[in-house]
């Protein structure tokens, strides 16, 4: 499809799923209006790029859905993520609407707060799409503040869990350390692998 007939077509489309959601009643209804528009726009990667405020808006969107317990949603929000960050990833570490900071420097600071609500393989698929971000980034001193970002979290948690065996060893039968340590190696493993490594 040519750039400018899909435009066209991913704009009606949004815009007769958006008339769906005011017409609709129930909250079923809604949310999955709302997946359908997410899927939609997952789909359209070169429409997202040419319309960075829209882009924008969709992530804000998906994090604002990371949050709904409405069932279904939150596997449906941070799917989309990880697509739209695989196939627009040089879009958030470049600057956009005359700001000095990458977009993706946002979703690192907004992360602890954007995943609070997910369950443990919906926040590793946050975890990579920023990793996937992340290996765009040209400068490599840049990279290295991103990721020192991004997995300052994880490093935390690692070290309260090392001072906490290295007091009393059996800690590490303990469930919700194994379940912190399974984590931490997986989110290690799904952003090296976003980076390329």
């Amino acid at each position: 499809m040519m750039e400018e007939e899909e435009n066209k077509f991913v704009v009606t489309v949004i815009k007769e799923l958006l008339n769906l959601v005011e017409k609709k009643k129930g909250k079923n209804n809604k949310a999955l209006v709302a997946a359908d528009i997410m899927y939609v726009v997952g789909q359209f990667p070169r429409f997202l790029c040419t319309h960075w405020a829209f882009l924008k808006t969709v992530i804000k969107k998906l994090n604002e859905f990371m949050h709904e317990k409405h069932p279904g949603v939150q596997d449906m929000a941070t799917e989309v993520f990880l697509k739209i960050s695989k196939k627009t990833k040089h879009m958030f570490v470049q600057s956009h609407d005359n700001k000095e900071e990458p977009f993706v420097c946002n979703l690192i600071r907004s992360l602890k707060d954007n995943t609070s609500d997910l369950e443990i393989k919906q926040c590793l698929h946050i975890y990579e799409g920023i990793g996937h971000m992340i290996s765009e980034e040209k400068d490599s001193a840049k990279k290295e503040i991103y990721l020192e970002s991004l997995m300052q979290y994880t490093q935390a948690d690692w070290n309260k869990i090392m001072e906490v065996v290295n007091n009393d060893p059996s800690n590490l039968q303990e469930i919700d350390v194994i379940r912190t340590i399974g984590f931490i190696i997986k989110a290690n493993e799904r952003v090296a692998f976003a980076l390329g490594h």
